[in-house]
């Protein structure tokens, strides 16, 4: 037991010495017969010995009995022990070798599946190419079989061609022969003789019957023919020559009776040739219905190609005329809008302060002597009125009118001497500030003149100039006048009248619908002529 015991563990420890030098360098073949060798290894457990049997001890007898005599147990061998170790390194090996032929059945059956789809794809392949050839094939045949439907149909109508035109020239020829016939016949002045052709002549004597559908012409032959026989006939009548005594010649054979069948031939013959020439006059009416359909055709395009040539035309032009309407009506809306988004700039007038009585004395003054000077400088007395009683004055607030009238004229009359003189405007009056508050008057806002009233404002100034000059040592008394308010009404009707502002030159260069606006104008104003109008519209048009 000791020696199989012993032999035991040296094959495990082998073994498995063994295993893991295999598992460093084995090929497939070591591998399998060691996979063999442990599998041979682990069915064979019975080979070991049995584990022995614990030992068992009886139960203690009771007390009134004697014990009995001790029997030695029986000497059971111990179990071979065997390395933990070893039996380690088995089980992983083990397990190792159980993965390992999982993988390998696995990788086997990845394989297996592999090689499966590979030959399905190859049989699809196969009848795919299968498929194709015979759908060549196929195509093949049908390409030959219509090939040789084309031949043969190409075949037969060359050969009906050439049948027809055999016979075309079969008739032609009999044709020229009957012609060649009846001409020797009118030479010699007897009728032609017998030949043996194929196609037998007529009987003398007989017309032949022409065909229904035969042409006049062989009508015409028949009657020469039949001519030409009666006048033989009477020949023989007349008196031989007296002189000259002709050869003896055999005398002609006679013509072979007709027969049926020449008849049949001769009407076949004069069928064929009616049938070739109403062919061939069919065919020349064809051809000059074909010519006068597409002479039809050539003129009715001419005439399609001509009328859509001028409906183009006309439509280029209405285009053209829509177009420039429009341009005409935008640059007409972009200038509008133009002089519209320009802000207009209000006339504003300055106030007109409210006088005293010594600031209205020392203006009167100063424009008395600003038009002494522009006068020539003649002297005129000057009256300074005596100063009235405070008392005695009584100051009113002088009309609107009045005080548009003096503002207008003083401001015009500066700047007329202004320009005229070209020297500094006189420096206007300081104003001096009554004692009492009574003769402060609120500043009232001057609505913007017109021309008219600017004219009667300066006319009315330069009166009551004159006649504050004439009068003498007369205090002035000013009288009230109420003020005149215009009606609403009125204010309503009228419109403020708001001056043109002066150009301004921009820094930017002008749009292409800006100078379309301008040269339009110019153009109402009669500025300019219809053709510079139009030459430069051109030209803006013209230019990116």
């Amino acid at each position: 037991m000791k020696f199989l015991r012993a032999c035991l563990l040296i094959c495990v420890a082998a073994f498995g010495v063994s295993r893991a030098h295999a598992q460093q360098s084995l090929t497939p073949e070591q591998q399998k017969q060691a996979q063999e060798a442990l599998r041979k290894a682990l069915e064979q457990p019975s080979a070991a010995p049995a584990a022995a049997p614990r030992e068992t001890r009886p139960a203690p007898p009771p007390a009134e009995t004697a014990p009995p005599a001790a029997v030695p147990a029986p000497a059971v061998a111990p179990a071979p022990a065997v390395a933990p170790r070893a039996a380690e390194r088995t089980s992983k090996q083990t397990e190792a070798d159980a993965k390992a032929e999982a993988k390998a059945r696995a990788e086997a059956e990845k394989k297996l599946l592999i090689e499966q789809e590979k030959q399905a794809a190859e049989q699809r392949r196969q009848v795919e190419a299968q498929r194709r050839a015979e759908e060549k094939r196929l195509a093949n045949e049908k390409k030959a079989a219509d090939a040789r439907a084309k031949e043969e149909e190409k075949a037969r109508s060359s050969a009906e061609k050439k049948r027809l035109a055999e016979e075309e020239k079969r008739v032609m020829e009999q044709k020229k022969r009957f012609e060649a016939e009846r001409k020797a016949s009118e030479r010699t002045g007897r009728p032609p003789e017998a030949t043996p052709a194929p196609v037998v002549t007529q009987t003398p004597g007989v017309a032949p019957t022409p065909a229904p559908g035969a042409p006049a012409r062989t009508a015409d032959e028949a009657a020469t023919r039949e001519a030409l026989r009666r006048a033989l006939d009477q020949i023989p009548s007349a008196a031989p020559p007296p002189a000259v005594t002709p050869k003896t010649a055999p005398p002609p054979a006679e013509p072979p009776p007709a027969s049926p069948t020449a008849d049949r031939n001769a009407q076949e013959n004069a069928r064929l040739a009616a049938e070739a020439k109403a062919r061939e006059e069919a065919e020349m009416r064809r051809l000059a219905e074909e010519k006068r359909a597409a002479a039809a055709r050539a003129q009715a395009d001419e005439h399609a190609k001509r009328r859509a040539t001028l409906e183009a035309q006309e439509n280029a032009r209405r285009a053209a005329m829509a177009q420039e309407a429009e341009a005409r009506m935008r640059a007409e809306a972009a200038a509008k809008a133009q002089a519209a988004a320009e802000p207009k700039r209000p006339i504003t007038t300055p106030v007109a302060p409210a006088l005293s009585q010594s600031d209205e004395a020392a203006v009167r003054e100063a424009l008395r002597k600003r038009i002494q000077e522009m006068e020539g400088g003649t002297a005129i007395p000057v009256v300074t009125p005596k100063p009235a009683e405070p008392s005695a004055v009584t100051t009113t607030v002088p009309s609107d009118r009045e005080r548009r009238e003096a503002a207008a004229k003083a401001k015009a009359d500066a700047e007329m001497k202004r320009a005229e003189t070209k020297v500094p405007a006189p420096a206007e009056p300081v104003a001096v500030k009554p004692p009492s508050a009574e003769g402060k008057m609120p500043a009232v806002a001057v609505a913007p003149l017109s021309q008219s009233e600017e004219t009667a404002a300066r006319d009315a100034l330069r009166k009551k100039l004159q006649e504050a000059e004439g009068t003498s040592e007369t205090p002035l008394v000013t009288t009230s006048r109420p003020v005149q308010t215009p009606s609403s009404a009125k204010r309503k009707n009228e419109e403020p009248v708001y001056p043109q502002p002066p150009p301004v030159e921009s820094r930017f260069p002008k749009s292409k619908g800006q100078r379309l606006a301008e040269l339009l104008e110019k153009y109402r104003r009669d500025e300019i002529t219809p053709a510079d109008y139009h030459s430069q519209r051109a030209k803006i048009l013209i230019d990116p």
